[in-house]
């Protein structure tokens, strides 16, 4: 979970650590802040472009998991963009509220990448393991492919975009709060509803890891004893599970940092919030540049062919060898026994 935007709008004080062209004045770790947001931001257009070019290549029935990856794509590049912006004019030219209700807009766009990237993986585990039940025969029961499977990976997905969004009205009511004049009262409530939510979205969150990393686990361990060489499933292995099991790690580590360091300047605060923004975009970002290689992967079989099965000759074909046998048989000259 991304805890930059609600940290950095609660940021208090002016800034005086020096003055650019621009008059900005702010520490260099706030501008740095804001220069990764752009490059990610950046990042996450190009990959929209490349998504959409590679996106003919495939057929029609295999681009359910890319559409839903170009969805979760355009919210990073509005994300990533909306707090670079943010933190570049919220102190010259926005006042607290303002700031607050842009970060709540922003936290909303967080919501759809958080929830359905996991999603775009184990849909397109899925596919793979239609394909595979359709190349190897009935007999072949594929982990990613049955129904309970399925039910409970998109039971997972839809529980964490819900309480996402619990978490996003949370914000927007407090928000609301701040306009009419807030308590301590309800600042205490707020902060305990949130707390609350934080925990239960980091535990969805490596649940929804833990699921992408066994799920890849066990269908390539299927595939590998059909026989079955499949480019697709080797490469979520080797570089999407690894990326998601650093992805998790980071988002607890972080949460638990939050949660028990206090932090005694803002200085430090930022320090925080960058070196998150870093390290889980970079993450993110490689999942999704992965996901857009595979598209363009040569030799993949992206629908279900059914095996052809092998029937034996014909009574009427048998009938026919064994005539023409006789023939060339009986044009053969015997030889003689005097």
């Amino acid at each position: 979970m991304s805890f930059a935007t609600s940290l950095m709008t609660k940021g208090r004080g002016t800034f005086s650590a020096g003055t650019i062209n621009d008059n900005w004045d702010a520490p260099s770790i706030v501008k740095a802040f804001m220069a990764f947001e752009l490059i990610w931001a950046a990042f996450s257009l190009i990959q929209l472009v490349f998504i959409f070019k590679n996106l003919s290549k495939l057929p029609v029935s295999a681009r359910g998991p890319y559409i839903l990856l170009a969805v979760v794509t355009v919210f990073s590049f509005i994300y990533y963009l909306m707090v670079g912006v943010l933190t570049r004019i919220r102190y010259d030219y926005l006042d607290v509220l303002t700031a607050n209700q842009i970060s709540v807009a922003a936290t909303g766009c967080f919501t759809v990448i958080a929830a359905f990237q996991p999603a775009v993986v184990l849909w397109l585990l899925q596919q793979r393991g239609s394909v595979m039940k359709a190349s190897k025969g009935n007999a072949l029961r594929p982990f990613s492919y049955r129904l309970w499977k399925r039910i409970l990976d998109w039971a997972l997905v839809g529980t964490l975009f819900i309480i996402y969004i619990t978490f996003m009205a949370n914000n927007a009511t407090y928000v609301v709060a701040i306009e009419n004049g807030t308590s301590n009262r309800i600042y205490n409530r707020f902060l305990n509803t949130s707390q609350g939510l934080s925990r239960a979205i980091i535990a969805l969150i490596l649940l929804s890891c833990i699921d992408v990393g066994v799920t890849s686990i066990v269908l390539f361990v299927q595939a590998k004893r059909a026989q079955w060489n499949d480019p697709v499933i080797r490469r979520l292995c080797q570089i999407i599970v690894p990326l998601f099991v650093i992805y998790g790690t980071l988002c607890l580590t972080f949460h638990i940092v939050y949660s028990v360091v206090v932090f005694k300047t803002t200085y430090s605060l930022y320090g925080a919030n960058l070196a998150e923004l870093v390290l889980i975009a970079m993450s993110r970002v490689g999942i999704t540049t992965t996901l857009v290689v595979i598209m363009s992967l040569a030799g993949v079989q992206w629908t279900p062919e059914p095996m052809l099965p092998s029937y034996p000759e014909s009574s009427g074909q048998q009938w026919s060898n064994s005539k023409h046998e006789e023939t060339l048989l009986a044009s053969v000259p015997q030889q003689s026994y005097y």
